[in-house]
């Protein structure tokens, strides 16, 4: 289900229920389907923590973004394991409040706390898009 909406995980969930005969499955509602996904989520949530804890050190690339009138900010995280380069999409952060620094740093500090509270000792560098909010040398997030 990944990269699908919710939507779209219950059409391919009611789709599969009707192609393999698979009654026992049962009637499937978009709540169902959305817990489905969260609880997914949250599984791959926590594996990418204890990756994160396993791992000597690791890099957050950052993007901002402007999609159906919501800014957002998008998180990657790279790190390497036996020699591999690891680059992962973690999520896409909702901005509702001002695009400066310090919030867009206060919400990647949220979501990097649940993920691994000594996230800080181990981050070694952040990569953006250039955009003036991530770099400002004064009060970019970067910074």
């Amino acid at each position: 289900a990944a990269g699908l909406s919710f939507r779209q995980c219950y059409t391919v969930i009611m789709d599969t229920k009707e192609t393999t005969n698979l009654g026992q499955i049962g009637s499937v509602n978009m709540a169902k389907v959305i817990s489905y996904c969260r609880y997914t989520c949250a599984m791959a949530y926590q594996y990418i923590g204890d990756v994160l804890k396993s791992v000597w050190a690791f890099l957050i690339a950052l993007d901002c973004g402007n999609k159906s009138r919501t800014s957002y900010l998008d998180v990657e995280v790279r790190f390497c394991i036996k020699e591999v380069l690891y680059n992962i999409h973690l999520v896409a952060l909702p901005m509702f409040k001002q695009h400066t620094g310090l919030n867009m740093f206060n919400i990647i500090s949220e979501f990097f706390d649940g993920l691994n509270v000594d996230w800080k000792t181990k981050l070694i560098g952040i990569s953006s898009d250039g955009f003036s909010n991530n770099t400002g040398s004064h009060s970019g997030v970067v910074t």
